[in-house]
């Protein structure tokens, strides 16, 4: 059989937006969007955003990947808003519910210490990646940790009560804990005080929890501008604590919130609009929440300000300016920035070719563990792109990363190489094994070529009821080679 080649079709990257596993008793979930309802494979994106409301050390991060294939566990990557980056972590698997093998990833990330603030948490397998209704359909993630010290919801850090010199304790602060009194009057009318008194109840610090509560006092400090009760207002619209959840309620309230300037609304409110199913998607609009971050030098907003330029979302398409956002995003170290412009330099329509920088752009994705970004250095030394000699070393070096995280691309294509025996000796019974790995997770160029291998017992034993279930989950899927490969042995 001739030398094969795989022809891949190229989608368009979408990037925009921006949570048990076994634990160590000593930690504690610090965050999670984990829930008990049913999931389904393909996560909406490559990451989930999560706020910390309280400076916290992070020891461990999961990814829930049920539905898996037996692909094998990836990296998990957790990015700050300011563009900080912790990892490429590998993780390790867990067993889930109905002993289903390596259900959980578990990073295992040593001692992250966080500030209140927005973060990402990245995984290398969206494709695998659970998500639900419930989870927005982002991938469920957990994180575990310890909190470093008692903290504030929705404002500002409250620093820690020194110890006393004389006893060890602070009498005074037990007192006023103990007394557990309401506020007074001066404190009744006082924003600030009035949203405090609001977090206890909400958090149900020294008292019972309360959410009606907790909104009844956010309600009366929201209505004298503060922007911390007017956030906490449109967070608990948005997902129903102690009111109705009423999305159009939430939207109003981050917009009063990010009118004000506070950043960790501006991006709920964008997303809302891009999103969310009850609210208008005013494209424009999350344009415009999109940019105020963005001009503030946010990584994550100057990555989706790219996006929106390159697909025309909410301003003309304009290739240039795509590029020019991703661009200042990447050179902050933002992975997706990164390969988003290996993509668009690789050959998009409208922009000129340019095989050494998507070469240099797409190296410094993979090298931060991006799997779609390893697959495509694969890709560039198998054919010798980008400025680079054909090197099937560095190829099988890149597909075989890609692969091991169960990158069906990835698989196929150090399927391919064992076939044609580039860059190592040919070995039918690897070529088999790949293709198998690939054409299980429904990749109809590999299931027809498992048949193949089946039809003509290459690296396998022959046999043609296999090859026919095989070309027939391919025919389903519209290949031609397999409709005819079915005549030729049904006819």
């Amino acid at each position: 059989m001739k030398k094969l080649f795989i022809y891949v079709i190229l989608s368009a990257v979408v990037i925009f937006g921006l949570p048990a596993a076994q634990a160590s008793e000593a930690t504690e979930v610090l965050w999670t969007n984990n829930n008990p309802n049913s999931v389904q494979n393909e996560a909406k994106d490559y990451y989930v955003m999560l706020e910390i409301d309280q400076e916290c050390v992070v020891t461990s991060i999961m990814t829930y990947h049920y539905f898996n294939g037996g692909v094998l566990p990836g990296t998990i990557t957790l990015f700050a808003e300011n563009g900080e980056q912790w990892g490429p972590f590998q993780a390790e698997g867990v067993d889930g519910q109905g002993d289903v093998k390596n259900a959980y990833w578990v990073a295992d990330v040593g001692e992250i210490r966080l500030s209140p603030g927005r973060y990402a948490i990245a995984d290398s397998d969206q494709s695998t990646w659970s998500s639900n209704e419930a989870s927005e359909y982002y991938g469920i993630a957990e994180l575990r940790g310890y909190y470093a010290q008692p903290g504030n919801p929705f404002g500002t850090m409250e620093a820690e009560t020194e110890a006393s010199p004389d006893n060890g304790t602070n009498e005074e602060s037990e007192a006023l804990v103990d007394e557990q009194s309401p506020p007074d009057e001066g404190q009744a009318g006082d924003p600030e005080a009035l949203k405090e008194q609001g977090d206890t109840y909400y958090y149900g610090i020294e008292v019972q929890q309360d959410y009606a509560q907790a909104m009844a006092l956010y309600q009366k400090a929201a209505d004298q501008g503060n922007v911390f009760a007017q956030y906490a207002i449109g967070y608990m619209y948005k997902y129903g604590e102690g009111v109705a959840q009423d999305q159009d309620q939430a939207a109003a309230w981050f917009q009063k919130a990010a009118e004000q300037e506070y950043a960790v609304a501006q991006p709920y409110l964008a997303r809302m609009y891009y999103f969310d199913e009850n609210v208008e998607q005013v494209f424009q609009k999350a344009e415009e929440l999109t940019r105020k971050a963005a001009d503030q030098g946010e990584a994550w907003a100057q990555c989706n300000l790219g996006h929106m330029y390159f697909n025309g979302y909410g301003v003309p398409q304009d290739f240039s300016q795509a590029i020019a956002w991703y661009r200042k995003a990447a050179d902050q170290g933002y992975v997706f920035a990164q390969f988003a412009l290996g993509y668009i330099y690789n050959g998009v329509l409208g922009v000129d070719m340019n095989k050494e920088q998507a070469l240099a752009w797409f190296q410094k994705a993979a090298q931060q563990g991006y799997v779609t970004a390893q697959f495509y250095m694969g890709v560039m030394y198998r054919f010798g792109y980008g400025g680079v000699a054909q090197d099937y070393t560095q190829a099988m070096e890149w597909f075989r990363k890609a692969a091991d995280k169960g990158y069906v691309l990835g698989q196929g294509n150090l399927g391919l190489m064992y076939y044609n025996g580039e860059g190592v000796a040919q070995d039918y019974e690897q070529a088999f094994a790949w293709y198998q790995k690939a054409a299980q997770q429904g990749n109809v160029y590999f299931q027809t070529l498992l048949a193949w291998m089946y039809e003509n017992g290459e690296g396998v034993e022959k046999d043609i009821e296999q090859a026919i279930a095989w070309y027939s989950l391919a025919a389903q899927q519209g290949s031609g080679d397999a409709e005819d490969a079915l005549k030729r042995l049904q006819p």
